[in-house]
């Protein structure tokens, strides 16, 4: 049984990165892959288990669902090792550690924990009962929704500060990266 303080970080770079034209998570930044980013960012926030929702570490058991395909996959294979996981897309560069600190801090009563208008990053419980819904809702015909997902559990919303909202920005796009790495130092 894990310790109730215990949490592993989930990078979510199982995406098929249509929109980029190649895989987000091998570009170059700050001298790293942005899969090595978000990974440092994760330990700098205090998580020193990280794990990566991709084919090539933890494969989609029900593939082609986008991140319900990713944070099912993962939650399986985690189970009964956390109390709970923080999950991360590889694509959102500019989190700090700071509001990674702050969902893993979050009360552990709460089910889920997410960022007020943000998908991501959220933390979950690693419960079997999270595993099922998510098993139901992948072979439902139009359930496929982080959104949803997050509906049907008991979620905590934590304030944004009004300063930190482009933190949040996902780079999906040749351009959104160039707009994103010509300002980035």
């Amino acid at each position: 049984m894990p310790h109730d303080a215990a949490t592993a970080g989930v990078i979510l770079a199982g995406g098929k990165s249509s929109r980029m034209g190649h895989d987000k998570a091998q570009l170059r930044y700050g001298g790293k892959t942005l899969l090595e980013h978000m990974e440092a960012l994760l330990r700098s926030a205090g998580i020193s288990q990280v794990y990566i929702s991709h084919a090539e570490h933890i494969a989609d058991v029900i593939p082609g669902h986008g991140p319900l395909s990713g944070i099912h996959a993962t939650l399986k294979a985690l189970h009964g090792k956390y109390a709970q996981l923080l999950y991360v897309p590889v694509d959102m560069p500019q989190i700090s550690p700071a509001r990674l600190r702050a969902l893993r801090a979050a009360p552990g009563s709460c089910e889920a924990v997410r960022f007020a208008g943000y998908m991501l990053p959220f933390r979950l419980r690693a419960e079997e009962a999270h595993i099922t819904l998510l098993e139901q809702m992948l072979k439902e015909e139009n359930s496929h929704a982080l959104k949803e997902f997050q509906q049907r559990v008991a979620l905590t919303e934590l304030p944004v500060p009004e300063q930190e909202t482009s933190a949040f920005a996902n780079l999906n796009t040749p351009e959104e990266w160039r707009a994103f790495a010509g300002g980035a130092a």
